[in-house]
């Protein structure tokens, strides 16, 4: 597959990426109905990341990360950006979290969704604790620019 980027720069807008961009893909999702914010976010923190990051290893994934969306938070931002910022037309996701993989090549998120131990120890598990019906999966190249405050 190849990258976005080109070796040149025509535009001189952004600096030249110092590495290979990644392959990223992010799952958007939410609890289930009766699930509270609080008890989701606890879970997983203490039993699916933990249970899921060896399994993720395993597969050679470059990184692998949880984004938890509590809704005060989305409310708070959402009211700015119609009413500070006028945005009103933007909208604020109303997923509850997001976990995403870094990836080398798709077919090593392949080998990771066909391992029997991720079904075993993640996707089964999880269906107690996600609405497995609004999933959103998002896919492409995530290039990092700035990084720690410096230009990479």
């Amino acid at each position: 597959m190849a990258s976005p980027h080109s070796s040149s720069n025509p535009t001189g807008s952004n600096p030249k990426p110092s590495a290979t961009p990644l392959l990223k893909f992010s799952v958007q999702f939410n609890r289930k109905e009766g699930i509270t914010e609080e008890a989701f976010t606890t879970y997983m923190n203490t039993v699916q990341m933990p249970r899921a990051a060896p399994v993720i290893k395993k597969h050679g994934i470059v990184k692998y990360s949880l984004f938890l969306c509590p809704s005060p938070m989305r409310a708070a931002f959402g009211d700015e950006l119609v009413n500070q910022l006028d945005k009103p037309t933007w909208k604020m996701t109303e997923f509850d979290a997001m976990t995403s993989y870094w990836v080398r090549s798709p077919d090593d998120l392949r080998a990771l969704l066909a391992d029997p131990e991720w079904e075993e120890k993640v996707t089964g598990p999880e269906a107690e604790w996600i609405d497995m019906e609004t999933v959103v999966v998002l896919t492409g190249f995530e290039t990092t620019y700035v990084e720690g405050g410096e230009l990479v």
